[in-house]
């Protein structure tokens, strides 16, 4: 039996025997309290208790329901996965009030780290939240490189608002929400803070070069760079998630096919695929993104003057070669201090190894710091 997320509360729930729902109801509730004792248990046992939780719920769903419900498999992984590591990195939430509405942070600080370590930010891409950078964050904490690791959820991601209805969204309202954003938690930045993002927050980084920003920026598998009729034409048929099968396409098209085999894992992350790129919020901008303005393609380059970095790994499938082309030529070699082409990577690194991708973002800062330091 195939679950579909919108069949889940009605058809397939209702066949339940009412035992097994008040069973059901009670393990939602048993992780909604879960979740509230994060702030009280110890951060080691905590974790230990979501990687316990993780199994145990697993079991009870499919003891629970006549067949497995992917879906929920889905939501019990994604939720478990980020709240265990939410409490091994530490997380802390803030909201931050914009003019485009709240944004929402996660913020994570390494104490026993040099305080004149530069600071991370860190933006994810289109579909995905900040949380899903927490592995990469984690990894970033162990290696040790930066003081402070900020993630950041773009308009209309995660917890952070998204623009009303009935006003047009633009890439320019998503860079003033995230420019708005970091001015707030770094109000007297002097440069020494680094911005990494992938997909859209790459685009959105170099957006936030063109305005004349000094921060190091490293762009991961960046978007945005202007496209042919056919490129848009072949980005637009791989978003276009109708079935179980087209979502396991895309997602395995994000990943390294080296790394990743079709497995259980992929055919239940396909549910999160489906449930992301049909929300409201996403739709509105994969239309700005399919269909660009003549303001959004114009990348004027004069004001450009922060060093910059790119990952693009070899085994991108999402998006054309010609992006990484136009960016490294578009940047050029008086900004453009580090490309790296390494193998086994994708669209989304930090699903592939984030250990690895976070080792190339502290080489990165790294370097930057170093050539600020001799000018």
């Amino acid at each position: 039996m195939i679950w579909s997320l919108d069949s889940l509360s009605s058809c397939e729930v209702g066949n339940l025997t009412s035992g097994r729902l008040s069973s059901f109801w009670t393990l939602v509730m048993g992780i909604m309290s879960l979740e509230k004792a994060m702030a009280t248990i110890p951060q080691s046992k905590a974790a230990l208790a979501f990687i316990i939780s993780s199994v145990l719920i697993t079991v009870s769903v499919n003891s629970l329901l006549d067949s497995p419900p992917a879906p929920l498999a889905y939501y019990f992984i994604d939720k478990t996965l980020e709240l265990g590591l939410r409490a091994i990195t530490g997380v802390k939430d803030e909201i931050v009030q914009t003019s485009y509405g709240e944004s929402r942070v996660m913020s994570i600080d390494c104490p026993n780290r040099n305080p004149t370590s530069p600071r991370l930010v860190l933006l994810h891409g289109v579909t995905s939240k900040s949380a899903d950078l927490l592995p990469v964050a984690l990894s970033l904490k162990i290696q040790g490189s930066f003081s402070r690791i900020v993630l950041i959820d773009l308009q209309g991601h995660g917890l952070s608002d998204m623009c009303d209805d009935d006003t047009e969204f633009t890439f320019d309202g998503m860079t003033d929400m995230a420019l708005e954003t970091f001015d707030a938690i770094f109000p007297n930045d002097d440069g020494e803070v680094v911005l990494a993002g992938n997909s859209l927050g790459g685009l959105i980084l170099f957006q936030i070069g063109l305005r004349g920003r000094k921060n190091p920026l490293y762009l991961i598998s960046p978007g945005g760079a202007p496209s042919t009729a056919s490129e848009l034409s072949s980005l637009s048929s791989t978003f276009e998630l109708k079935t179980h099968s087209s979502a396991r396409r895309f997602f395995r098209t994000m990943l390294s096919e080296k790394r990743y085999k079709p497995s259980l894992l992929i055919w239940i992350m396909a549910f999160g695929c489906l449930h992301r790129t049909s929300s409201k919020n996403v739709k509105r901008i994969f239309k700005a993104l399919l269909n660009p303005t003549e303001s959004a393609c114009n990348h004027d380059m004069s004001k450009f003057v922060a060093p910059c970095g790119i990952f693009w790994g070899k085994e991108e499938r999402l998006l054309p070669s010609s992006n990484l082309e136009y960016f490294k030529k578009k940047i050029g070699k008086k900004h453009l201090i580090q490309v790296d082409e390494p193998d086994y990577f994708g669209h989304v690194p930090f699903f592939d190894n984030p250990y690895e991708v976070a080792q190339y973002i502290s080489r990165f800062a790294e370097l930057a710091v170093k050539n600020k330091s001799k000018k």
